[in-house]
Parts: structure tokens; C-alpha cells; sequence
């Protein structure tokens, strides 16, 4: 991945701070449950690692997206006032997926929940519902040189990152779940999203970019 390359968008997206249901194990879907105290001291230190990422490479952000949940819009606007942005929205395309009659389960009483019913839950969103929303954000809002940052949720962000392009050296097991405030990089060209690299944490971040910069 190539920070210069204007050909190309990169699209960074983030993870929401934690909350009291995230403690809990509970499948939060739409609901609206706050970050926590750990949850807005993670959003703060993604805000240092970014802006210290920023700061290393020249890299600017040109859109700040945040998916309209409170939890996200909160840690996206801790981000934004470290790294700050020419545009700040929201987009409904970035919820959480939509666990219908089964948000608020323990992922114990989901997961057997989900074993109890061989037909499925009907009023779960779908895996491919969730890539469609992806797809769209990324053919409609994406343009060749953007830098994008994307404040979103936990089966949202493992969704995208399972079903799209991987290169060699991201396996396809190693592809799972997200943790509170982890980033993962996505390249987009020609229609074609490119999981670059996955479940990076704040710390992290810094030294992920660089070595990008120095591997060109």
C-alpha cells in the first residue's frame, strides 16, 4: 500500500471504543449503549496513534465517516479533534449489523440461538445485506486519492474485512474478530476493495504506516 499513490483511495477503518455491553458479551445490533469509561479512554489513545501516524508520513484524512450510533459518533469526534478533517459526517451504511430479535443476547444465548434455528433467524441482516451497504459507501463516496476514515462497528468491520480481496500475506484464517478501537486499511480501485492491512491496534498504528512508506 502506497500512501502517495493518488490512483488509489485508502479507506482506514476503525472500530468504536468499548462499552458496557461490549464487558457484558452482549450482541448490541442498533441499540444505543454509550461508550464506557475504558471505552473513551481506547477512542483517545487511537486519536494519539493516528495523529502520530499522520504526523510521521505527511497523511491527511479529507473525510471522517462515522456510522450515526452514538458510541461511534462520540469515538470518531475524539479522533477528529487529535487528526482534524476537512468534512465530519455520518451514514447509515457503517451500522452495526442488525441482530433483530436477538440484540441484547449474551453471544452464549445468541450463539444457541443461531444453532436452535437450522433455517435462520428472518430478521437477522444478512452477511451479503451488510456487504451491499460496504460496496455502496465504496462506489459512491470513494474517489481515486481520498483518504478516508471510517468509524464503524465490530460485525460490520469483520464482515467487510472476510469478504474482501486479500493479499498473500493477510491469510484468510487470521481474518476475524475486531477488537475495540483496532484499524484495518483498505485500498480501492477500479470497484475493487483490497483488505491491506487488519486489527491494528492504537499502538500500532504509527509503525503500520511507516513501514508502508518505506517498503516503496
Amino acid at each position: 500500500m502506497n500512501f502517495n499513490d493518488k490512483e488509489k483511495a485508502i479507506v482506514c477503518l476503525i472500530r468504536h471504543g468499548q462499552t458496557n455491553w461490549n464487558v457484558e458479551g452482549r450482541m448490541q445490533g442498533r441499540e444505543e449503549v454509550p461508550l464506557n469509561e475504558n471505552g473513551i479512554a481506547q477512542a483517545k489513545e487511537a486519536a494519539k496513534g493516528m495523529k502520530t501516524a499522520c504526523d510521521a508520513i505527511g497523511l491527511h484524512f479529507n473525510k471522517i465517516i462515522s456510522s450515526p450510533l452514538e458510541r461511534a459518533v462520540d469515538t470518531a469526534k475524539i479522533i477528529k479533534d487529535a487528526i482534524g478533517c476537512d468534512y465530519f459526517g455520518t451514514d447509515e451504511r457503517w451500522l452495526e449489523r442488525d441482530f433483530g430479535s436477538l440484540s441484547g443476547y449474551t453471544y452464549d444465548d445468541y450463539a444457541r440461538a443461531i444453532h436452535a434455528n437450522a433455517k435462520g433467524v428472518e430478521d437477522i441482516e444478512s452477511v451479503e445485506a451488510m456487504m451491499e451497504r460496504a460496496k455502496s459507501f465504496f462506489s459512491e463516496m470513494v474517489k481515486p486519492g481520498d483518504r478516508i476514515l471510517v468509524l464503524t462497528h465490530g460485525a460490520m468491520a469483520s464482515t467487510l474485512a472476510k469478504n474482501s480481496n486479500k493479499p498473500a500475506y493477510i491469510p484468510p484464517e487470521k481474518v476475524g474478530g475486531v477488537g475495540n478501537c483496532h484499524a484495518s486499511f483498505y485500498t480501492y480501485e477500479n470497484g475493487e476493495i483490497t483488505l491491506e492491512g487488519f486489527n491494528i491496534a492504537p499502538s500500532d498504528v504509527a509503525e503500520f504506516v511507516k513501514s508502508c512508506v518505506e517498503e516503496k
